[in-house]
């Protein structure tokens, strides 16, 4: 048994739809994922494949030693693939450029808090998914731009339910378009391809790695790495900010 996530990567793969990429990095989120890069390296050849061994615990310092030995790891792996040094200064850039991006995604958010929002539940998660695809140097103008536009927008006026969409992931708008085509209005959503990549901002540090070790060990994430009462207590703030009248949780 294996969510479509995985298995729909692991089919693309196989047909030698990704073959453009240089590696792929996965981390230790599941039992599916960790067997993803077994089989990934026992058939997909062309495509090197990294686990990042992170810990199953978050949200606790224990863990600091080990999670930054393995980030180290991934460092120079990533040095090995480029045949280049990633150096402090360069980690201290990408996270002020990382950064950026989050506050821009968080402010394109804000403006979904309105009775009439001037973006829709599907155009945001679009916008998302290309943030978080993009280079960081070439997605930040545009979100820019889509703000701009966004708070100049008239849009009609809407009386359907509130909707927060939560679950683990989707990256395909058809759900939330399903949901807003039925009349209800999707104003934020707690998944991990959204809200969940961009709320919370890394704090520098002279030590780029603790930075980003801080980050990723207070992320509230999914309920196998945080404990329940984390993402309850995440969910309640956002039913609270966006007026909330309904939450729809989507399963893998």
């Amino acid at each position: 048994c294996t969510c479509e996530l995985v298995r729909n990567l692991f089919d693309l793969a196989l047909q030698h739809r990704l073959d453009f990429l240089d590696g792929l990095a996965l981390s230790n989120t599941c039992d599916v994922s960790r067997r993803l890069y077994d089989n990934w390296n026992a058939y997909v050849k062309q495509v090197p494949v990294y686990l990042i061994n992170n810990p199953q615990s978050l949200s606790s310092d224990s863990n600091r030693d080990y999670f930054i030995t393995e980030l180290v790891a991934f460092r120079w792996r990533m040095e090995e693939l480029s045949g280049q040094r990633i150096t402090d200064d360069a980690l201290h850039e990408a996270i002020g450029l990382y950064n950026e991006t989050r506050s821009l995604l968080t402010q394109l958010y804000e403006t979904r808090k309105s009775d009439t929002p001037g973006i829709t539940g599907d155009e945001a998660l679009e916008a998302c998914m290309a943030a978080i695809l993009m280079a960081k140097h070439e997605a930040n103008p545009l979100l820019r731009a889509l703000l701009d536009e966004v708070r100049q927008r008239e849009m009609p006026d809407t009386f359907g339910p509130r909707i927060l969409v939560t679950g683990s992931m989707i990256d395909h708008p058809a759900l939330i378009r399903m949901i807003e085509e039925e009349g209800g209005q999707v104003v934020t959503e707690d998944l991990c391809t959204t809200s969940r990549y961009f709320r919370d901002l890394v704090v520098p540090n002279t030590d780029p790695m603790e930075a980003i070790y801080r980050a990723l060990n207070k992320r509230v994430l999914c309920a196998c790495t945080h404990p329940l009462e984390a993402r309850l207590d995440r969910l309640a703030e956002l039913v609270d900010a966006f007026r909330v009248d309904a939450v729809i949780n989507f399963n893998l």
